[in-house]
């Protein structure tokens, strides 16, 4: 209803996690690095965000899964979690 169209530009940047860094500085680095990434046009506003999931357990973020099993295994230890809360 606003009259604003959108482009969606997805970015290639490093999301590996950097030891001691916390949850919102990698949030911040990556989200960051996203905008960096993808051109500006001109007249343009660009948002780039980055979402993640860290367990204090791990003591670092799930990151993405590298096979399905391994997606697997990240939401088994996620609903485990929400059963217990």
């Amino acid at each position: 209803d606003a009259g604003l169209s959108f482009a969606v530009r997805p970015a290639d940047t490093d999301e590996s996690w950097i030891e001691g860094e916390t949850p919102v500085k990698y949030a911040e680095r990556v989200a960051l690095g996203k905008l960096e990434a993808t051109p500006k046009h001109p007249d343009e506003v660009r948002l780039s965000a980055d979402t993640t999931v860290w367990l204090e357990s791990l003591e670092r973020p799930f990151g993405k899964a590298r096979s399905n099993e391994e997606a697997r295994e990240m939401l088994r230890t996620l609903s485990a979690l929400a059963n217990i809360a």
